[in-house]
């Protein structure tokens, strides 16, 4: 209903109506909005992965359940990790805050990484510790 309602209001401070592009360009947003909200919580229910909607995530990340992405600080919420590729993030690892993951890195399970991790190592424990992958990567 929101969304109805929104759609009319918009429109109703355009003067060209339906034909004024900055209303369509309102309406996609609105609705790209709207539809990274409603996968955002479908994900949470169904796998139980929390992450931050300004988290940047690599190609080829394998995050497994229970696993949080997102800030650290209640006074920084727009703060949010950046993971790079090829990053394996065990079950129940929570990577908080404005920190950097590097490429091929390995997150243990229930791991809470809160400071950067360079590329090609493990971050293990509460709070991870960061080591050198003992195979090379």
């Amino acid at each position: 209903m929101a969304m109805l309602n929104n759609f009319f209001d918009d429109l109703r401070g355009y003067r060209e109506g339906l034909l004024a592009q900055g209303f369509w360009a309102l309406q996609i947003y609105r609705f790209g909005h709207f539809r990274y909200s409603f996968t955002n919580k479908a994900i949470r229910i169904i796998r139980g992965i929390v992450i931050h909607g300004l988290s940047v995530i690599g190609d080829d990340c394998m995050i497994r359940q229970g696993v949080t992405i997102g800030n650290r600080h209640v006074d920084k919420p727009l703060e949010a990790p950046i993971l790079g590729s090829r990053v394996n993030v065990g079950a129940g690892a929570k990577i908080l805050g404005k920190i950097v993951i590097g490429d091929d890195v390995d997150i243990g399970a229930n791991a809470v990484v809160i400071k950067d991790v360079p590329t090609n190592h493990i971050a293990v424990g509460v709070p991870a510790v960061n080591k050198p992958r003992p195979y090379g990567g």
